[in-house]
């Protein structure tokens, strides 16, 4: 049987040909892997570069520039990464409570930044391996909880309600609460009884707000007092508005907070004296606030009464502020004052035999007991088309904190 026999210059091109095509097909299908392997790599961090150094805190009152530069982010790169910022937070959002995060590598090259808002938002700017700055968001799943909490009052109301775990926001919060109705200075026993209904805000990783939604106090100097927080304000049982055209007393908790610890803690005493006025017995530097608005009539030495304030307010009713150490400052005739404005310190300055306030409260120009005047109220209710609303939800809250009250 005869063979065929193809000569070799013939078969030697079809060869070649033959293996081109392979070669040319494995060189594409590698270089599809490796573009995806390189493009990969540069969207994450290099190990050899990984994140060394880590800046965070509160911006404050600082600039997001200024907290960059202070972290070491250098220009170019500290300009390009705030343009970036700005295309999704605007400077002006960011508020002193907010945080930040700066990572830099191991070279000290930038990383990334944050910025925390809220609590709930999260933007960031960070650098691939590529060389590109990529920008983002991230929303934070918000958690609400209820929570009620009700104590009896041993020595203060700040260490009665701490020691039961309560925040400092949330005593300042109660307290103001009943700003207009209770001096918790001066006003509260132990054995007095107190409650709170209030929702927690949080995140995975921090609480971002508490909101009390309804307090109650029974006390002997007091007398039983509940309200209920609707459209950011308290109201009582039947509606009504508790704000106050003056507050209870000169010295405002909330601006003494400072003191009420348990290595610090100074009580604050009450004393009347002839001619209807009231001396506060407290330390120095004490914070005085304006128990309303009005027009300060005088600021400056007045004979025995020394660093003196006397303010005007409507409807002819005056209030004075004597021995005080300084005067607080934009305080001068003419300069009108918000209710709880700092008006001064507490001081022992004229004819003083220790450190108090003479405060004084008249009616065109006559002296009056303060205590037992009857402050006029803000003639403010809720709403008639949400009165049955309100009332429901008050009487729901009350049974909540009365459940409480009851298992102490």
């Amino acid at each position: 049987m005869n063979r065929v026999v193809i000569p070799s210059h013939i078969a030697q091109p079809w060869l070649a040909r033959l293996f081109l095509w392979a070669f040319l097909a494995f060189f594409c299908a590698a270089l599809f892997l490796l573009n995806g392997y390189l493009e990969r790599k540069a969207a994450v961090p290099d190990p050899e570069t990984k994140v060394e150094a880590r800046y965070a805190g509160l911006f404050r009152s600082d600039p997001v520039y200024i907290v960059l530069k202070r972290a070491g982010v250098r220009e170019p790169e500290l300009s390009a990464v705030i343009q970036e910022l700005k295309k999704d937070v605007k400077p002006r959002s960011i508020l002193p409570d907010d945080t930040y995060m700066v990572a830099l590598s191991t070279s000290g090259a930038f990383r990334g930044f944050q910025i925390h808002q809220g609590g709930r938002t999260i933007y960031y700017v960070a650098r691939v391996n590529s060389g590109r700055l990529v920008r983002g968001k991230m929303n934070m799943e918000v958690r609400t909880e209820r929570e009620v909490t009700a104590g009896v009052i041993k020595d203060s109301l700040w260490n009665s309600m701490v020691a039961r775990r309560l925040s400092p926001a949330l005593v300042m919060e109660f307290a103001d609460a009943f700003a207009w109705n209770v001096d918790f200075l001066t006003e509260t026993n132990d054995g007095d009884v107190y409650a709170l209904v209030w929702e927690k805000k949080s995140t995975a990783d921090r609480v971002i707000g508490r909101e009390i939604k309804a307090v109650y106090y029974n006390g002997r100097a007091s007398g039983k007092k509940a309200a209920f927080l609707s459209g950011g304000e308290y109201y009582d049982e039947k509606g009504e508005c508790l704000k106050r055209m003056f507050l209870r007393a000169p010295l405002q908790y909330r601006r003494i907070s400072s003191y009420f610890t348990n290595s610090r803690y100074h009580p604050i005493l009450r004393i009347f004296r002839p001619h209807h006025a009231i001396d506060y017995a407290a330390p120095t530097g004490t914070p005085v606030s304006s128990i309303g608005e009005g027009t300060v009539k005088f600021a400056g030495w007045r004979g025995g009464l020394g660093n003196y304030v006397e303010i005007a307010h409507p409807q002819g009713y005056t209030s004075g502020y004597g021995h005080l150490h300084n005067i607080a400052k934009g305080v001068a005739r003419g300069k009108r004052v918000q209710q709880g404005q700092l008006v001064g310190h507490v001081g022992t300055t004229g004819l003083s035999t220790g450190p108090h306030l003479d405060f004084r409260f008249l009616h065109n120009g006559t002296p009056l007991n303060f205590l037992k005047t009857k402050a006029r109220s803000v003639s403010k209710s809720v709403p008639a088309k949400e009165k049955k609303a309100y009332l429901e939800q008050a009487a729901k809250l009350s049974a909540e904190m009365e459940k409480a009250i009851a298992g102490l």
